[in-house]
């Protein structure tokens, strides 16, 4: 039986993906659901902390510490939303890699299943960035629940990073 559920978020559409079959999955069993996001700490630029190392780390610490409020404020006002629909709901805001956090919550928690999305990555894109979902599918020992995102929100996705690329460069975007 599921009792308790782990969906990992990392504030992204895509991410979201999964909430509303983690949301039905709590509702219809019953299960607390925890949600759980990971975000890694910014590193000090290397070239600052050669000339002035201290005002690096320090805006390194804020930059982290501004992650960490945001996440926390994002996962408040899901928990509160769910509560609200009677789902039992808390979550967790931590610093690290993000398969092992998952990895290592789920098993502090001691859930019963770890729903996510997919990023929709795939080929060369999954080989050379990895896969967060990969690595914790292969390596939680927990039951994990994927859910691809809605092609429209890959196309959004997709837009949005051409957008910027061209902004960037110069060069008009695609459909423009």
């Amino acid at each position: 039986m599921i009792s308790h559920i782990l969906v990992p978020l990392d504030g992204s559409e895509l991410g979201e993906g999964v909430l509303p079959y983690a949301k039905d999955l709590g509702s219809r069993l019953h299960a607390k659901v925890h949600f759980l996001q990971v975000f890694e700490g910014e590193m000090p630029d290397l070239g600052e902390a050669r000339s002035d190392g201290r005002v690096a780390i320090e805006a390194a610490a804020e930059q982290t510490e501004r992650e960490e409020k945001a996440a926390g404020n994002y996962l408040s006002q899901l928990v509160s939303n769910w509560r609200a629909e009677g789902i039992d709901a808390g979550y967790t805001v931590v610093e690290g890699a993000p398969a092992v956090k998952i990895i290592e919550t789920a098993h502090s928690l001691g859930v019963d299943l770890i729903a996510m999305s997919t990023h929709g990555r795939s080929g060369l894109a999954r080989l050379v960035s990895g896969s967060v979902t990969d690595e914790v599918v292969r390596q939680a020992g927990i039951p994990v629940l994927l859910v691809k995102p809605p092609h429209n929100a890959l196309e959004r996705m997709i837009d949005a990073t051409a957008s910027s690329s061209a902004a960037e460069t110069g060069a008009p975007s695609i459909g423009s």
